[in-house]
């Protein structure tokens, strides 16, 4: 039967853990704000949890996932993807981890920045979350966006990536939530994911305390009708929205998604 594993078994597995988050204080609560042109980031309880949710909208946004500078060394920092938008004099909208990766930051699975492959699609067997079938990739065109199962990939007749991350667990595929999903799991973790509505926008979530995979799964399918949503990771999962007031410094993380303008 299978099992959950949380984000500290990883630890002890392939997977980089280190980061770094303020909780010293009560998570702060926003009201929705506009972000950008079409781009909102607001406050939404569920099951007696607080999650930060940013909503786009892919016909007036894109997002954009980054890993390394230009000589091909992983940023790992929050601060240093600040440092290299300045350098293109551009500021940070948001951004948040873009998944799971190896001790040295590189993506454990398929990782695509700017239209180039980082790293490849990856279908072996192993443990710990990501490799708790089915598992998905996220991806991003300049039609939309889609989250399909990673045997599905690559579609075929898509419009050349913009952005893609592989994760896993699928949360939700199809409006069903993963087989594996228990609603009475022990494991519980401050958690991010992404989630696709039917109307084509994007919902970008991270939980301001420890919820499982269920509590992400139908909070992300039932009351932001998500019928496709993906895990992306836990423990280290961090958002930063300087518009808003969160400015958290995330440290030792791989790939990031997000908004630079």
């Amino acid at each position: 039967m299978l099992r959950l594993l949380s984000s500290s078994f990883l630890a002890i597995a392939t997977f980089s853990l280190g980061g770094c988050r303020d909780e010293s204080s009560e998570p702060l609560e926003i009201e929705r704000t506009i972000l950008t042109d079409g781009v909102t980031v607001e406050s939404v309880g569920h099951q007696g949890i607080q999650w930060h949710v940013i909503t786009m909208d892919p016909a007036k946004a894109k997002p954009s996932i980054r890993h390394a500078d230009d000589s091909g060394k992983p940023l790992r920092d929050f601060s240093a993807f600040h440092v290299l938008a300045r350098t293109s004099n551009e500021s940070t909208v948001w951004m948040m981890n873009a998944g799971m990766y190896h001790a040295d930051g590189s993506p454990v699975g398929l990782c695509v920045c700017d239209g180039d492959e980082v790293s490849p699609v990856n279908r072996d067997e192993g443990q710990g979350n990501f490799f708790l079938k089915p598992n998905g990739v996220f991806y991003f065109t300049e039609q939309g966006a889609g989250i399909i199962e990673t045997s599905e990939w690559p579609l075929t007749n898509l419009p050349p990536i913009r952005c893609a991350t592989q994760s896993g667990p699928l949360l939700v595929q199809r409006g069903q939530l993963h087989p594996a999903i228990r609603p009475n799991s022990p494991n519980k973790l401050i958690r991010n994911g992404v989630g696709v509505r039917a109307d084509g926008h994007l919902c970008f979530v991270i939980s301001t305390g420890p919820v499982s995979f269920h509590d992400m799964a139908t909070f992300l399918r039932d009351q932001l009708r998500c019928p496709d949503a993906l895990y992306l990771d836990g423990a280290v999962s961090a958002l930063c929205v300087p518009k808003a007031g969160i400015n958290t410094e995330a440290k030792g993380l791989g790939p990031v998604i997000g908004l630079w303008e």
